[in-house]
């Protein structure tokens, strides 16, 4: 991973209930990170599901090495489209000087 990949721009967000009964709360804003969608033949396909079509797609989100993400956690884009990325799965890199996260944003 080189520093002009980390393009896109996402807070880390403890969504409502994670770390406060009241309110959403940012645990770190503005992390740059490389974000990399799932080639479409690897994506699951529309379903139905309470009454309408329901979709998600899966992304890779990788950023620099850190110690304080959670599979409880979600990052929302700053920058771009301003996605939601709900955390699946968390690999460190085995140096660790990375941390590549499989996330899916629900459409």
């Amino acid at each position: 991973m080189r520093g002009g990949e980390l393009r896109h721009v996402l807070t880390i967000r403890a969504p409502l209930g994670v770390l406060s009964d009241t309110e959403a709360v940012d645990v770190a804003p503005s992390v740059p990170m490389k974000i990399e969608a799932l080639p479409l033949a690897f994506q699951q396909r529309e379903q139905l599901a309470g009454g309408g079509l329901n979709t998600q797609t899966t992304y890779t989100l990788t950023c620099r090495y850190r110690t304080d993400v959670r599979p409880a956690y979600v990052f929302v884009e700053q920058c771009c489209t301003q996605r939601t990325f709900q955390i699946v799965a968390i690999i460190p890199g085995a140096r660790r000087d990375a941390l590549d996260m499989t996330c899916v944003t629900a459409g």
